[in-house]
């Protein structure tokens, strides 16, 4: 994680106003910053830190969206709908599942017209492919399996992977958690 100045310093609390610490610990009351082992931030002595820590998970956040944005692949899967499907043809096709349009719209609640655009795009782009699930071949000839292409399984996988060091830095930063990797 890249480090950054702030200009929230240790003792910033004794030059807020009232209104300002009031609502410091409104907000710190309801954040659920122990299950992280990250509640140290909650007392007002670090109200600099807690600061320092949202600053945290915006920055990462936004990296993670620079590094989405900057692929060429998932870019296009920008948006909640787009995501849910990748994420949807992606889980069916790991679990040798057949994944069709039809049921695909179920699973996304949207119209068959919007999501066959959607397909449509994705397979002239080579973004999915047809192809039979690894279980093997559906016995309704009528259903067409979809799955995703080599290149989005390795942008999507990669992505995620980028997204866990990101947030094992930031434990490692905030969290009074020790992590060891044990070699497999």
């Amino acid at each position: 994680m890249k480090e950054s100045v702030s200009k929230i310093i240790s003792g910033i609390h004794k030059n807020c106003t009232t209104e300002q610490i009031e609502r410091h610990l409104k907000i710190a009351a309801r954040l659920n910053l122990k299950a992280i082992h990250a509640d140290h931030y909650l007392e007002l002595k670090d109200m600099h830190k807690a600061y320092d820590l949202c600053k945290d998970f915006a920055e990462t956040e936004l990296s993670l969206y620079a590094n989405f944005e900057n692929d060429n692949i998932l870019k296009y899967f920008t948006g909640m709908q787009k995501w849910r499907m990748l994420s949807e043809v992606i889980s069916a096709s790991s679990k040798g599942e057949i994944v069709y349009k039809e049921c695909l719209s179920k699973k996304l609640k949207c119209s068959h017209k919007t999501l066959t655009k959607y397909i449509d795009e994705c397979i002239e782009a080579g973004y999915f492919v047809y192809l039979d699930p690894i279980t093997g071949g559906c016995m309704d000839k009528r259903i067409i399996n979809i799955r995703p292409s080599e290149d989005t399984i390795v942008a999507f996988i990669n992505w995620n992977v980028s997204n866990i060091l990101s947030t094992l830095d930031f434990v490692k930063k905030h969290c009074k958690i020790n992590l060891t990797f044990n070699a497999a």
